[in-house]
Order: C-alpha cells, then sequence, then structure tokens
C-alpha cells in the first residue's frame, strides 16, 4: 500500500469519512505535488455521513432504514467495516449468516451462535437487523433436505427379486395392453368447456407416475377421439415416482376449435399403468380443471379413457395403488414429503426466531419465488422444472405447491411472538430481482403481485411488504439506460400502488460500455464514475418521489465496497460506495445528494 492509499484508509475511518486528503511530505527537503488523479475526489470531502441527511429529513418515513450488507463475521472483528457500518447507516444484514445453509448442519443440527453474536453487536452499536432470509431455494442443506424425503423402509422378503406394496392415494388410473398397431391405441383425455381459438394461453400442471417409464405424447381433440391437432400440451415423462409435469403456451390457428387434450398412452408400446393427480388446466387464466379434481367425483366427466381402440368410458379414479419394489424401500408418497417438508420449515423458522429473542423484527420471509417466464402471462414460481442447476438448489415449493410461502409466514409470525416479539412490529417481506426489468415491462412485478394476491386471499396470510433487489448497472448507451431509468419508475409506480411497505433491499451498481459489456473497476474512468453516481441519485430520489412516506421502509446498499478480483458477487466491479481501500466513492456523493433532498 502506497503512502497516498494508507492516507486515505486512515481518513475513510474518521467522523468526517473524509474520502482524500493533501498529502505533503516536509521532511525530505522538496514539495511532492498532488496527483492530479487524486485532486480530483477531493470535493468528497464535504459530504457528511450518509444516515446524518436522514435526521433531519422531512420526506422520508420514520420508519424508514438506511441499510447495509455486510458479513457477520466482519462486523464481530469491530474494524473498518464495524465503523463504516455504525457511522453510515442503522440497519443491517447479514449477507449468508443467517441462511439455511449457514445454520444446518448435515445431521439436521442447527447452530444459532453467529447468529446470535450478530445480534449481540448489534444491540451493543444501536443497530437493528433485516432479517435474509427463512424460506429460499439456494444455500440449503441438501444432504439434510433430501435425507427427510428419502425413500422410507418397508417390511419386505429381502429373498424375493421384486415385491408389490399398496399405495394409499387418490387418483386416476389408465392402464394399457402392450400396442396393436398405433401410438394412439390406449388414449387419456383432459376435456374442457372451453372452445380453443387462435392465440389462447393455457396452462397445465399435474402429478404423474408410470410403473415402467415412458415418455408421452399428447394432441388436441375437440371431443374424445375426435383428432384436431398433433400438438397438444407437450410431452410428458412418467417415472415410478410421482414427478410433477408442468407447461404452458399459446394455441395457434390449428388447434382453434378444440376442447380437450389428448394423451398417446401407447407410445410407450408396452403394457403399463399410468396414474394422474392434481390437475390443474387454465385457459387465459381461467381455471378449467381445478387442482386437486380428483378428489371430486363430480369431475369424472373431464377424464375420458380408451383401452386398445374401443370405446370412450370415464377414466378410473382408484383410492390406492400397487407400486412395484426391490429392496427394502419404497418412495414416499407427495402428502408425505410435503408433512415432513412443512414440519422441517417450522422446526427451523422456531429455532431461528428463538436465536432472535424478538430483536430482528423485519424479515426477508420468502426470497427469489418468481422464475423469469413465461413471458406473456403471469410468471410461473421458482421451480426445479424452470431453473437452471436445479441439482444444487431445493426448491420448496416443488413439494409444498404454489401456496407454499403462506406456510413460512404462519410459522414466522407464531414463534416472533412466542419468543418475545410484539406481534405488531413483525414486518414480513418477499423479496426478488429484477423486478425493474425493462425487457419485459416490468411483467415480473407485475406477476409477483398477481403471486402475493393469491397468498393472501386465504383472508389469513398477510405480506407486509415487498423488497426489490436493484442489483442494477449504468450502461453507457444513451438509449439502453434511459430505457432502465424509466422501468425504475414504473416498478416504484407499480410498488406505490400495492399500499404496502417498500423496500430496496440490495443495491449495488456495475457499469457497461457502450456495447453492453462490463466494465472492471481497474478501467473505470473518473467520468464514468460520475455518471454512476448520478444513477444512484436518480434511484434514491425516485423512491423518496414515487413511495408514499406512509410505505417506505428503507435502502439498503449491499456492497460497502467494490468487488475484489476473485469475489463470488460481481467479481472486479465497481459495485461499492467505498473503493477496496475504503475511501469515498462519487457513487456515496450521489448517493449523498439523494438524501439532502429529503
Amino acid at each position: 500500500m502506497n503512502k497516498y492509499s494508507k492516507l486515505l484508509w486512515a481518513l475513510a475511518l474518521a467522523p468526517a469519512m473524509v474520502g482524500c486528503a493533501d498529502d505533503i511530505d516536509t521532511t525530505s527537503g522538496f514539495e511532492v505535488e498532488k496527483p492530479e488523479t487524486l485532486a480530483q475526489y477531493e470535493y468528497l470531502n464535504s459530504y457528511g455521513t450518509l444516515k446524518s441527511y436522514l435526521e433531519s429529513a422531512s420526506k422520508a418515513s420514520p420508519d424508514f432504514k438506511l441499510g447495509v450488507a455486510l458479513a457477520a463475521d466482519d462486523y464481530a472483528k469491530k474494524g473498518a467495516v464495524y465503523m463504516l457500518a455504525n457511522t453510515n447507516f442503522m440497519e443491517m444484514t447479514a449477507g449468508n449468516a443467517m441462511k439455511y445453509a449457514s445454520i444446518v448442519g448435515d445431521d439436521g443440527s442447527m447452530n444459532f451462535g453467529t447468529v446470535q453474536q450478530f445480534i449481540e453487536n448489534a444491540k451493543n452499536a444501536n443497530m437493528s437487523i433485516y432479517g435474509h432470509t427463512l424460506c429460499w431455494h439456494e444455500q440449503q442443506n441438501l444432504k439434510w433436505l433430501n435425507s427427510l424425503i428419502a425413500d422410507k423402509e418397508i417390511p419386505v422378503d429381502p429373498d424375493a427379486p421384486g415385491q408389490e406394496v399398496t399405495v394409499e392415494r387418490r387418483c386416476i388410473e389408465v392402464c394399457s395392453d402392450d400396442m396393436v398397431d398405433a401410438a394412439w391405441d390406449t388414449q387419456f383425455w383432459i376435456m374442457t368447456d372451453a372452445t380453443f381459438a387462435e392465440g389462447d394461453k393455457w396452462e397445465l400442471s399435474m402429478n404423474v407416475r408410470a410403473t415402467y417409464e415412458a415418455s408421452i405424447g399428447t394432441q388436441t381433440h375437440k371431443g374424445a377421439g375426435e383428432y384436431l391437432h398433433w400438438a397438444g400440451c407437450g410431452t410428458v415423462k412418467f417415472t415410478p415416482q410421482w414427478t410433477e409435469y408442468k407447461a404452458s403456451g399459446t394455441m395457434d390457428a390449428s388447434m382453434a376449435g378444440g376442447h380437450s387434450f389428448a394423451f398417446n398412452i401407447n407410445d410407450f408400446a408396452a403394457a403399463n399403468e399410468y396414474y394422474f393427480d392434481d390437475i390443474s388446466l387454465k385457459i387465459n387464466g381461467v381455471e378449467m380443471i381445478k387442482n386437486s379434481s380428483c378428489d371430486d367425483d363430480n369431475m369424472k366427466d373431464n377424464y375420458i379413457a380408451k383401452e386398445k381402440r374401443g370405446g370412450m368410458v370415464p377414466a378410473t379414479f382408484v383410492d390406492s395403488y400397487t407400486e412395484l419394489v426391490s429392496g427394502n424401500s419404497i418412495p414416499l408418497t407427495p402428502e408425505e414429503k410435503a408433512e415432513a417438508l412443512t414440519n422441517e420449515l417450522e422446526r427451523w423458522i422456531k429455532g431461528m426466531m428463538e436465536a432472535c429473542g424478538g430483536y430482528v423484527k423485519a424479515w426477508d420471509v420468502v426470497n427469489e419465488a418468481v422464475s423469469g417466464g413465461p413471458w406473456g402471462q403471469r410468471y410461473e414460481l421458482q421451480s426445479a422444472n424452470n431453473t437452471d442447476g436445479a441439482d444444487k438448489k431445493f426448491f420448496w415449493r416443488d413439494y409444498l405447491g404454489d401456496d407454499f410461502v403462506r406456510i413460512p409466514v404462519k410459522f414466522a409470525r407464531q414463534y416472533f411472538e412466542e419468543f418475545g416479539g410484539n406481534p405488531a412490529d413483525l414486518k414480513l417481506f418477499i423479496n426478488d430481482y429484477n423486478l425493474e426489468s425493462d425487457w419485459d415491462d416490468n411483467q415480473k412485478l407485475k406477476s409477483l403481485i398477481e403471486w402475493i394476491a393469491r397468498w393472501e386471499s386465504d383472508g389469513e396470510t398477510v405480506i407486509d411488504g415487498i423488497g426489490t433487489q436493484m442489483h442494477v448497472t449504468y450502461y453507457m448507451n444513451p438509449e439502453t439506460q434511459k430505457s432502465k431509468e424509466e422501468h425504475v419508475v414504473k416498478m416504484l409506480e407499480l410498488l406505490a400502488s400495492t399500499g404496502k411497505l417498500i423496500k430496496i433491499s440490495e443495491l449495488d451498481m456495475g457499469i457497461a460500455d457502450a456495447e453492453g459489456n462490463s466494465i472492471k473497476t481497474a478501467d473505470v474512468t473518473f467520468e464514468q464514475q460520475k455518471a454512476m453516481a448520478e444513477y444512484y441519485k436518480f434511484i434514491v430520489t425516485k423512491y423518496f418521489e414515487i413511495i408514499p412516506a406512509a410505505q417506505q421502509y428503507g435502502i439498503t446498499q449491499w456492497c460497502i465496497t467494490d468487488s475484489p478480483d476473485g469475489s463470488g458477487w460481481r467479481a472486479g466491479e465497481p459495485v461499492g460506495l467505498w473503493d477496496i481501500n475504503y475511501a469515498r466513492k462519487p457513487a456515496y456523493g450521489g448517493f449523498c445528494d439523494a438524501l439532502t433532498q429529503q
């Protein structure tokens, strides 16, 4: 570290948080000129600490908190991170320390030691903590969670090569014999009262299994057996274990006039037994076949089957089926898996609330629930079926259903109060990214708002707020940047319209050149830093302008300093308000300029 760097670092921690200063060597017999590159940052000396601008703010809500994300271990060292956080911010978010994988061991044991130390340090510094996060599909202990839903042992004869067991489950069974001469020798139809039209949007979900693994194609029909078009609802893969099939699309002209989807059971030429459950079919968002329809005998007319090119009859509803097993285990039913994972969510959330003792009053109760599509309609929830790298993640939604959010909300409220919290103080947020997206005209946010309305429709679930992450980029292409700014405004307007508390939960910023390529910290010019500062000012200013005071819950800066090379988050990018040596950057000034206006 050179002489200037040492001075910058030291002054960055002083009460005035100076970003740069003169450094004159009076002992060597000659003056050292201050480098021009250092002098241009001198204007940052005039700024106070970030939170000082909110102490006399006239527009900000009294509940508004200026926050920062950091590592709990770094804060515990009571060094530079500790001083910067306490001097400039009101609240802290632990980057990883409060996540499931950081606390739950491979054997299910839970260690809240770091969390408890973090809370104690925060109390001593009069800092609040924003909890991150109670339910997420990332950073889970996969070994432990998968063990909870692993096959269960059954009492079987170990000398037998293969045995059948009876599984209790209400579902539809369609049996096929060996194919005679065509894939449609045996078919199964999902019938609707709708008449398909070109441009109609359809969404299908169902749970399926078969005795033997098979891939089954689908068609569009009018009535059962009245073929219309070769395209239906995709190709459905059946395995000996229950799996969820989800598909969606848009009707083309060739499908117009149809009323049903047909499944060509004899695409698998050998005899097989197929099972269907929890069928949901929506046309233009209207539910034509409702979930769990197998529980309703009045729905039988919606399902028709034929065998060996024979007559059409209602599909067979069964209350149990036999499953061939080998060895001494059998997969859990979906209901058994849901029960095991609900119990685990309760155990985890109870443990966290006990460790926090009511001190952590706001939480990302569910993080990143919504997927990135399908465009043109309400986005689906994150699932193993629509997310890259699904083998390294654990999707609670895939086991607990589309309304899984209600479960952690219920447990958070129950155990926050049980362990000393005032229920009126607890604020639960749904946190997500790309809500400011311009490529889909904020469709992800619109979808999230729809999902929240659904989750709250039970009359019991209450979601207090929405967190928008805002890991943004400043674009040197003026047209691109203009679009980004317009959709930040649209996002804030949509958020304000919900009436919920609104938090910018993970704000940081990179920069891209005119071609859209990321610019690394070492290559960013002073003028580019000033442009980023203006974008910070724009975002923070618009937040206070558009979000009503009663809904303003806070802004959290996700990165204190620029990201080092080799970091797991935006490596080598200029994402901080301070540089890597804890000296103020123009971004700091832009943030202050916006706060000054409040």
